[in-house]
């Protein structure tokens, strides 16, 4: 909304307008997750605007994942609510495209993962459950175990996301699992060799030990020359996508 030198505001359109006060009733919980909202034309007659208005005020709320809409005799528009889950497969694929445009480069989305991971590792330290720091234990197998690559990949996966749970905030969560999705997404992880493999296992060792001592302070250093270290491989086994048509 912008102002203009006689303090003039644009008028809202009135498709706006409806999505605005469908939108507030449902984050306030006036209209529940499941409720059928009423038909097109009962909503036209109650705004005082066409069907088409209310069509286009749909689509807008169908858009921010508010409402979903079926056809049939038992069809209509249905309230749903945001979830973790909705929102962070859609920053995924928004970074994707970024980093496909190459838009956002390697270094930068590195650089972010680094700064809510390292916080992360810090406050889960802090936090942390006994079952968490099983589930935790349980990512990290011994060097001698064995393990293909694919399977010591699987598992590094899965420590760097438990990590991000121990802290017990949701949005940290949020904003650091599309980034490493689209990391993992990017990255060739069969050009990493044996060395380097039980390389990151030792310091995934050294990290879980941290947080077994609730040491947030060393666990987030640790976490830190762990993500320093992962830097050149990263670059290293970074996928150029294919040219956006």
């Amino acid at each position: 909304m912008t102002n203009n030198g006689a303090g003039l505001k644009r008028v809202r359109k009135a498709y706006e307008q409806i999505a605005d006060q469908l939108r507030d009733n449902i984050l306030q919980a006036k209209l529940r997750a499941g409720e059928r909202l009423p038909r097109e034309v009962d909503l036209a007659e109650t705004f005082g605007v066409s069907r088409a208005t209310v069509r286009e005020a749909l689509r807008v709320l169908a858009s921010e994942n508010l409402i979903r809409t079926s056809k049939g005799a038992t069809g209509g528009s249905f309230v749903t609510r945001p979830t973790i889950d909705y929102v962070s497969e859609f920053m995924t694929t928004q970074i994707n495209l970024l980093t496909a445009a190459e838009e956002v480069s390697i270094a930068e989305t590195v650089e972010l993962r680094e700064l809510i991971e390292v916080e992360a590792t810090r406050l889960g330290a802090l936090r942390r459950t006994d079952e968490q720091l099983t589930r935790l234990t349980e990512t990290v197998p011994d060097p001698a175990a064995g393990l293909s690559h694919s399977e010591i990949s699987d598992l590094n996966r899965a420590f760097h996301l438990t990590v991000l749970e121990l802290a017990h905030n949701r949005l940290m969560v949020l904003s650091a699992q599309p980034v490493y999705a689209v990391l993992e997404a990017r990255s060739e992880r069969s050009l990493l060799n044996t060395r380097e493999h039980d390389a990151i296992l030792r310091e995934h060792a050294e990290i879980l030990a941290c947080i077994r001592d609730q040491d947030g302070p060393g666990a987030a250093e640790a976490m830190r020359n762990h993500l320093v270290h992962l830097r050149p491989l990263s670059e290293r086994t970074w996928r150029k996508a294919l040219p956006l048509t």
